[in-house]
């Protein structure tokens, strides 16, 4: 009885997927703060004050998500456990940055992120 318990959950497929949709949830506002950075900052401030904004000044709320929305859809389409576990590994590093910044929004998708790469290199492990 205890054996079929074991078995059953989501399987590599649902975690991976849930990963890419987490981490996807954070795009809108990666995208709204480019185009703000764009549409505001550059035809007041020109275009070396909006190329600041969006190498420098806005890595934690553009680019790490994206990145981690990179690595996550990498992982799922390779299936290779240790992308899942360096996407996981990301989604840590980028939750301890957001809970510094109290962005509770952002910690809680970068939780849910590192969860299911986390399960999913687990599986695909095979452990």
């Amino acid at each position: 009885m205890l054996d079929n318990l074991s078995l059953m959950g989501p399987d590599e497929d649902e975690l991976s997927l849930s990963a890419a949709v987490s981490s996807a949830t954070l795009l809108p506002a990666c995208a709204y703060s480019a185009y703000s950075i764009i549409v505001n900052i550059m035809p007041v401030m020109g275009k070396r004050a909006a190329l600041f904004y969006l190498t420098r000044g806005s890595v934690e709320t553009i680019w790490i998500p994206v990145a981690i929305f990179a690595f996550a859809l990498i992982a799922r389409k390779v299936d290779d456990w240790r992308f899942y576990a360096l996407t996981a590994l990301f989604g840590l590093a980028a939750c301890v940055l957001a809970s510094m910044r109290l962005d509770l929004y952002q910690a809680a998708v970068y939780v849910a992120v590192a969860l299911c790469c986390g399960l999913s290199a687990i599986k695909s492990r095979g452990y």
